[in-house]
């Protein structure tokens, strides 16, 4: 055959598969259209309410909804982009996905919501996990191994994927509002056993003396508390915690950001305390270091 022509039924046949996939695709979109529409009315809703009864009862709409499609392969990639008071995070392997939202109650606290999809190669199908808020009956939530029927609520905003050896875990930067006087941000770890079920927890975290399965920050509700993952750096850096005077240790609602920064390193299948990282130390930190982390110090926020 010439090349030409050759190269011409190459280009029909890329064609026609492109126009099958994109069919396919918009085929398996319409599918999540219409329930996304009801989903957006239902959160819609919710967040307008004032009752806490009508808003569970909404609430048990959205979960309905989302029982019946999120088990579906399509839905794994399907954005769900009207959705603005819902989050959506997929894995930075893609293999799972996290859809995560909250209700805020009227005496100040909050419960949480969310799914894991998670995409399994062994039966290429969607597993799908209801992540059921306990953290009002966890004991110790710091040292605590959790599953996703026992799960610690927050918002997750950050998936950071580390490995050591074979074994992959996914840290977690999440957000709690907890109640009227004081407000958590989280770092949790997220691994999945052979069978594919999801666990939470682990002791990697040494921080001074005190080894913990998750670290819980909780500090005054009208701060505002940096935690974030510098890609830069490596590391995942989060501003230092301390009582507005010395009697107030352990008083929670009086914590603030004392504009010190401290930071977590994963490695060795640890994460490695880097107490009170100074912009000023040429000891602890290379020159390039430092002036990339006093340039950066007044836009860190979430």
């Amino acid at each position: 055959m010439h090349y030409s022509v050759k190269y011409k039924v190459f280009t029909l046949l890329t064609i026609c598969l492109n126009f099958y996939s994109n069919c396919h695709t918009q085929t398996a979109n319409k599918n999540f259209e219409l329930p996304e529409a009801k989903l957006k009315t239902w959160f819609d809703t919710i967040a307008v309410l004032q009752n806490d009864s009508l808003k569970i009862q909404f609430n048990d709409s959205v979960i309905s909804i989302f029982d019946t499609i999120l088990d579906k392969k399509e839905s794994f990639n399907y954005p769900f982009s009207s959705l603005i008071y819902v989050g959506k995070l997929i894995s930075p392997d893609k293999l799972f996905r996290i859809i995560n939202w909250n209700l805020p109650f009227e005496n100040g606290t909050y419960k949480y919501y969310g799914y894991i999809q998670y995409n399994s190669k062994k039966t290429n199908s969607i597993k799908l996990y209801y992540l059921n808020d306990k953290s009002d009956d966890i004991e110790n939530p710091k040292q605590a191994i959790l599953t996703n029927e026992n799960w610690f609520g927050a918002l997750y905003y950050k998936i950071i994927k580390n490995s050591n050896g074979k074994t992959s875990y996914y840290t977690l930067l999440g957000w709690d509002g907890n109640n009227d006087f004081t407000s958590k941000k989280l770092i949790d770890i997220l691994y999945f056993t052979q069978s594919e079920k999801p666990k939470f927890g682990k002791n990697i975290f040494k921080i001074q003396n005190e080894r913990m399965k998750r670290v819980i920050f909780e500090y005054n509700n009208r701060a505002v508390l940096t935690l974030r993952y510098d890609e830069y750096l490596k590391m995942i850096v989060y501003e230092h915690l301390s009582p507005e005077k010395p009697s107030q240790i352990n008083q929670f609602k009086f914590y603030a950001p004392d504009f010190s920064y401290d930071g977590l390193e994963f490695k060795n299948g640890k994460y490695i305390h880097h107490s009170a990282i100074d912009v000023h130390d040429h000891k602890k930190t290379d020159k390039k270091k430092l002036n990339y982390l006093k340039n950066r110090k007044k836009s860190f926020s979430f």
